[in-house]
Order: C-alpha cells, then sequence, then structure tokens
C-alpha cells in the first residue's frame, strides 16, 4: 500500500457526486472535470455530500486502486476554495483525512536571516 507521500500532486474535487460509483466511475470524472493524467502519480480525492465519507483514487503500476474512509461521528473539514478543484499539499491531505480543518492551521511566521547580522 501507497501513502500520499509517493505522489507527486494530490487534487480535491470540491463537486457533489454520486457515491456510489465504483473506481471506475470516480476516473471517469477524473478524466472530463479534472483534465488530469490519470496514469500520473497524482490522488484525486472525493468527499461525499454529507462530508462523513472520502473516496481517493489513483492508478498503481497494474490497475485502478481506491482508499474509502467512513467517519462515524465527524464530519471531514473542507478547504474554502473558489474552484470545484485544488491542490493540496501531502500535509493538507492528512490534515484532511484526519478532521483538522486546515484553513485555519497556520506554520510559524519564517523569519529573515540577515536582520540579525
Amino acid at each position: 500500500m501507497r501513502g500520499a507521500k509517493d505522489f507527486c500532486k494530490i487534487y480535491f474535487y470540491k463537486g457533489v457526486i454520486d457515491f456510489r460509483k465504483s473506481v471506475l466511475g470516480l476516473c471517469v470524472i477524473v478524466e472530463h472535470e479534472f483534465r488530469k493524467d490519470l496514469y500520473g502519480q497524482n490522488l484525486f480525492v472525493f468527499v461525499s455530500k454529507d462530508k462523513k465519507k472520502a473516496k481517493v483514487v489513483y492508478f498503481d503500476r497494474s490497475g485502478y486502486a481506491m482508499w474509502y474512509k467512513i467517519l462515524e461521528k465527524e464530519k471531514f473539514k473542507l478547504p474554502k476554495r473558489e474552484d470545484d478543484i485544488c491542490e493540496l499539499s501531502q500535509k493538507q491531505m492528512e490534515f484532511l483525512l484526519e478532521g483538522y480543518d486546515f484553513s485555519k492551521i497556520h506554520p510559524h511566521k519564517k523569519v529573515d536571516k540577515n536582520r540579525f547580522s
């Protein structure tokens, strides 16, 4: 099983989809909506309308694969973006699956090292 760090890009789809779709049905959405290389080192993330289920699809050398997560009590905290499709960092993907609202999480500000010279 591969982890999120094994992929170059992670794309998140904010549109509403029929969550009864199988991996092949989601691949059709990737080809038509995302217009991204399904066979590249990319992950494609979908969250259900009720925000309690997530599916992640990718191509793994010999075929399509899918991760599926169902939350028992909580809901996924979705990124606040204008577009239906956005790119996530590996850390944002981890935050999403762990339930953090990463739009409210910010790293420390960088310090200008020349300021101390």
